[in-house]
């Protein structure tokens, strides 16, 4: 190479680019290592020659970085840092430092996997987002989508300041808006462009996490599933939002994955939204639209209620106009918006033909096809990709033009050419199953579960391989990299599903024939049961289709149609021969949520077959067995069932109710085991009781904990999956009042006059005295602060954090109201009911026969005075005896019980009543869905009602004191009633049917058809002797002992459980916890929970009964006693721990 006539050194500067650093100026042609340096006499023969042209090094970068990890281990890498800082002006900095040039590339690597792996268990993501990202861009064009990236809104939106301009009012411009709304018609390229923008906020070293809605995938259209893979992957890309989730991890917190409302609460707002961000972050939504329809209003309410402060965009992608536009708009957000179909996306396209297109000797023709592509592709880029797949089988131009002139303009005439394709190929009936499979299946099937459906279905075997599967259906399926095959857009199911073609799919006669395959093959020798318990682990490995089968059969059956009687036949056969493996092989899974949701299945399909085929036959009526059985099982079982999924076979048949369908046909006598002892014939559907020495005053319940306050100022603490004691806490007074944050588990204790805040370890964190008694306890969405109302008619407000009292705020009535309320109530009378609404932010004051005062909380003022319709022009308004509002946002209202026997629900807001219905109940709660109305009474009645129409749809009649108190569970199945000295845990089939319906609570009655009341469901609670805490049954005896809670202990005859004998050693309602028996000496040994133990000889009489014939002794320990041990000649009895010498008794 010649020596230039002057040098210029350039140094790679830290202040811009590698462009702005070689280049002498902004003309792009002085960038002259593009543009010089290869003009350069000599330059093919030095090294940059040779990596400028090397194949290795032209490869996509995403390529390249990613096939480095496989090489660098062996390489050494070397850093400079600074000894000495450098003099920049009037002072000195240190550029780069010894510890920023150390670079740790490896060990940070493991440590950042390790941590990762706990953060995918912990929010069980499923599904990697990086597949589907490289999937888009691997269609993308080199060269395209830059229009979008160039533009003046996306630009604007990428470098918009911190606080996002996002103003509720629509005060400012749209150029400072959160959200960039790219949107276009199906098959535009969107999903393309999503990926080029992922691409382009990467490249600027922005944090940016992505979700691509597959309304194809059932899980890809889940919103929790969008909500936990941001999560995830916030938390690989920035180290606290990391730290915040594995502290929820370390900490046990309870999170149930398929309620978005409580991840977005928990996770969200109480984690990473408290995270401070030292840049922007970025979300990518890919196919908004595609989300479940059932959730896309919770999502738009999420997204646009995003506090203010926080540094985050959006940018989304949907078909215009719709739903989207519409809950925007609702909720007045700032967006900008750019179209697909534009000038510089139709370039885009044209670039992508150019680029498939082959080479031609004929180029004013092959010009003259393209612009006729262009034209008719109208913008749809999937229409484009599948023309030039027809196109690419013409060899000469005659036929290229045969191929366009046959296409229609419109995509349904065009989808109905390939299919007419291939309808007249040999293949047709093969590619015909293949389209229904696709089109039809709950989720996308790999290609061996295909392979194994088709041939079940039709019996014939696929032996095509993955890349030709396309074209034996027309190039309407693809098959992605991890070998799941969909079709190539939804509209092509859409053309499949109403188009009378000659592939036309009839969806239930469709998804009848998937559930007959399905049925056929769980009723198969693959699922046959164990005949010993010795073989239960030594059978045989599942096919392919065996994971789908167990898990969608009953999707397929609540979507197919009712008259159709052959799915009902298999299902009968199924349950009544291999449905004990089929639960089995789920408990393997390590989750039981498929037994939950095939239960809400069934019954959705049961409920469809009733309106045309009569419900006697035998087939229904199992099926209604079973469905109750497989509801109680998980109930009853289901942490068994987890622990052992096995116990299916032989353990757990025989503890089912003698009536239920899976004892009398599974429970078969064992000489190993027998049960005896009395046994309710069927099961109830109260699953657990609490009984306490004292009376049960208060409840509360969230996803993690169950918490009774009762009238000794204890509050007892259970896990509320397993039901286990997590603690027991001391508030000192009666606890009238117990409430759990909305994002955490912290708990508020409240007696008349004291409060106490507990952290989620149950650790007391403030404690303060109250001056008038509280009616309601209540966080805040966001668990700052806690509002008490009180009886002298204001809320006392505290500081979560640190305890401090805020303003009150006000909420009597003004001195110049001159309304109905203001007259008929004196001034400094106590309000008889308060209810406060965090979501609502609103507060529903009730006075002794006055109307109901309605108040902003927020603002301070009267929103209105509700009166009852019938109620205006009385003196004296009827009592209300309780009001609760409806949780959800979108939900606005209220219901309100009264003395006079009636139950009403209204808008708080424009205070109209809405549904009215005549019961007399003194207790009122709501499901955190906002579906369910639970009323309790003074009779021990309990009735469950849709709360937006008030239809009865359970009710349950125990025989015990009056309901004080009711509260639901966080997943909605299950409720919690107090009543004397007991809480009684309710899960009934009928909540669980609901929670499976899309919206059943909210379809209107017809006034001329009276809806069905539902039977009275009796059960008959515990009564308190019949808790049993203990059982002893010594060796070779035919007898044994029960320790109870009550403190008594009873003595069974072993051949029947009759009891024989009855003891009272220890005071009443202090539960024997341990019990031993010394043969030799004929004593009894027994422990309390106030570790008590007593030793007592007993002596045998006529009749198999004993009596107490000496006490031998009684002692109390001064710490907790776990377990007692006698020694075989009976002169030591030490407890675990220390051991307590007794004295020899002669």
């Amino acid at each position: 190479m010649d020596r230039p006539n002057s040098l210029k050194e350039r140094v790679h500067g830290l202040g811009g680019g590698s462009r702005k650093t070689w280049s002498d100026s902004a003309d792009q042609s002085t960038f002259w290592p593009k543009e010089w340096l290869p003009a350069e006499p000599g330059f093919k023969h030095a090294l940059l020659a040779d990596m400028h042209n090397s194949p290795q090094l032209q490869k996509p970068g995403d390529v390249i970085n990613d096939e480095f990890r496989h090489v660098c281990q062996d390489l050494k890498l070397w850093s400079f840092f600074e000894s000495a800082a450098t003099t920049a002006g009037p002072a000195s900095i240190t550029i780069v430092d010894k510890e920023s040039a150390i670079i740790e590339l490896f060990s940070r690597n493991d440590e950042h996997k390790s941590q990762m792996k706990r953060v995918s268990d912990f929010l069980n993501v499923k599904y990697r987002p990086e597949a589907d990202l490289l999937s888009v861009t691997e269609k993308q064009h080199s060269g395209s989508c830059g229009w979008l990236t160039k533009s003046d809104d996306f630009q604007d939106w990428l470098t918009a300041e911190y606080d996002c301009g996002l103003d509720p009012l629509g005060e400012k411009g749209g150029r400072s808006a959160r959200f960039l709304w790219l949107n276009g018609p199906p098959g535009s390229g969107k999903s393309v462009a999503a990926g080029h923008v992922i691409r382009y906020i990467e490249s600027c070293n922005f944090d940016c996490s992505f979700f691509f809605f597959d309304q194809r995938d059932r899980e890809k259209s889940s919103l929790s599933e969008l909500l936990r893979s941001l999560a995830f992957q916030m938390a690989s890309l920035n180290l606290d939002v990391r730290a915040s989730i594995l502290e929820m991890a370390d900490n046990d917190v309870s999170l149930l994955l398929d309620d978005h409302n409580m991840i977005w609460n928990t996770v969200f707002k109480n984690q990473i939204f408290r995270t401070e961000f030292s840049q922007p972050q970025f979300w990518v939504i890919d196919a908004l639209d595609e989300c479940s329809s059932r959730h896309l209003t919770s999502l738009a309410h999420m997204l646009t209620n995003i506090d203010i402060n926080i540094p985050l965009r959006i940018f989304f992608t949907s078909r215009p106009g719709g739903q989207i536009e519409k809950l925007f708009g609702q909720q007045h957000s700032q967006i900008l918006d750019l179209r697909t179909g534009s000038q510089e996306s139709l370039s885009d396209i044209a670039s992508f033909v150019r680029a498939r297109w082959m080479y031609s000797e004929e180029p004013a023709a092959t010009e003259r096809l393209l612009a006729e592509v262009l034209r008719k592709s109208n913008g749809i880029f999937l229409w484009a990709s599948l023309i030039i797949n027809r196109l690419e089988e013409a060899y000469s131009l005659e036929d290229m033009q045969d191929i366009l002139q046959q296409v229609p303009s419109e995509m349904n005439d065009f989808y109905t050419r390939i299919i007419g394709a291939i309808a007249e190929s040999q293949s047709a009936e093969l590619a015909k199953c293949i389209l229904k499979w696709i089109t039809c299946a709950a989720r996308p099937l790999s290609t061996e579960e295909l392979k194994e459906a088709v041939r079940a279905d039709i019996n014939r075997t696929l032996t095509v391989s993955d890349d030709k599967l396309g074209h034996l259906c027309g190039h309407l399926i693809t098959v992605d990299k991890e070998s799941r095959v969909q079709v190539i857009h939804q509209t092509v199911s859409a053309f499949l599903t109403q188009e009378r073609s000659d592939f036309w799919i009839d969806k239930p006669s469709a998804h009848s024939r998937l559930a007959e395959i399905c049925l056929g093959h769980l009723s198969g020798r693959d699922f046959t049961p164990p005949r010993s318990r010795r073989i239960v682990s030594a059978r045989g490995t599942k096919t392919a289709l065996s994971n789908y089968a167990c898990t969608y059969f009953s999707y397929h059956l609540s979507h197919c149609s009712s008259a159709i009687d052959t799915p009902l036949v298999l299902l009968d056969k199924f349950l009544t021969t291999n449905c004990l493996t089929w639960i089995e092989k789920v408990a393997e899974t390590g989750s039981l949520a498929t037994l939950i949701k095939t239960v809400q299945n069934l019954r959705t399909y049961l409920a469809r077959r009733e309106k045309y085929r009569s419900p006697l036959g035998k087939e229904v009526q199992q099926a209604r067995h079973w469905i109750n059985d497989i509801a109680h099982v998980v109930t009853a079982f289901g942490p068994n069932i987890l622990d052992s999924p096995s116990s299916i076979h032989f353990l757990i048949p025989p503890l089912c109710p003698p009536a239920s369908a899976i004892h009398r046909l599974f429970a078969k006598p064992s000489r190993q085991f027998r049960f005896i002892g009395s046994s309710e014939q069927d099961w109830d559907d109260r699953i657990s009781c609490f009984l306490y020495p004292t009376d049960a005053l208060s409840v509360a319940s969230n996803g993690q904990f169950l918490a009774i306050g009762l009238a000794n100022g204890k509050v007892m603490v259970y896990d509320n999956t397993t039901f286990e004691v997590a603690a027991t806490l001391t508030h000192g007074e009666p606890v009238r009042l117990l409430s759990f944050g909305s994002l955490s588990s912290i708990l508020a204790t409240c007696s008349p006059r004291k409060i106490t805040l507990w952290s989620p370890r149950q650790i007391p964190l403030w404690s303060s005295s109250l001056e008038a008694v509280p009616l309601e306890i209540r966080f805040d969405s966001d668990d700052n602060q806690l509002c008490i109302p009180k009886r002298d008619g204001a809320v006392t407000v505290f500081n979560v954090k640190d305890g401090r009292k805020l303003d009150e705020i006000p909420l009597g009535r003004t001195s110049d109201s001159d309304s109905d309320e203001g007259s008929l109530v004196t001034r400094g009378t106590p309000p008889s009911v308060v209810r406060l609404s965090s979501v609502h932010r609103l507060a529903a004051i009730a006075y002794r026969n006055s109307p109901i005062t309605i108040w902003d909380i927020d603002r301070a003022n009267q929103v209105g005075i509700f009166e009852k319709e019938g109620c205006e022009d009385v003196y004296n308004s009827p009592q209300v005896m309780d009001m609760v509002f409806n949780p959800v946002p979108q939900l606005d209202l209220m219901a309100v019980a009264y003395k006079d026997g009636d139950l009403i629900t209204c808008d708080p807001w424009t205070l109209e009543q809405h549904s009215v219905y005549g019961i007399l109940v003194h207790v009122l709660a709501a499901s955190p869905d906002g579906r369910t109305l639970a009323t309790g009474d003074a009779n021990g009645i309990v009735h469950l009602l849709a709360f937006e129409t008030l239809r009865l749809i359970y009710r349950v009649a125990a025989i015990d004191d009056c309901v004080i108190n009711i509260v639901f569970a966080s997943n909605n199945l299950r409720f919690f009633d107090i009543r004397g000295s007991c809480c009684n845990v309710w899960e009934p089939s009928a909540l669980i049917r609901r929670e499976g319906s899309d919206d059943a609570s909210s379809e209107p009655q017809s006034e001329e058809v009276a809806p069905t009341v539902p039977a009275m469901v009796a059960t008959r609670l515990f009564e308190e002797d019949e808790a049993i805490t203990v059982i002893e049954h010594p060796p070779d005896a035919d007898f044994l002992f029960c320790g109870r809670e009550n403190g008594s202990i009873t003595v069974h005859e072993l051949s029947t459980g009759r009891v024989t004998t009855q003891f009272r050693f220890h005071a009443r309602m202090v539960g024997i916890r341990d019990i031993k028996w010394n043969p030799r000496l004929a004593t009894l040994v027994s422990t309390d929970s106030s570790s008590r133990c007593v030793a007592t000889r007993l002596a045998p009489v006529p009749g198999g009964e004993w009596q107490q014939a000496q006490r031998v002794f009684d002692h109390r320990a001064g710490e907790t006693i776990i377990q007692v041990l006698i020694a075989p000649d009976g002169l030591e009895c030490p407890r675990l721990g220390s051991p307590i010498q007794q004295r020899k008794n002669n």
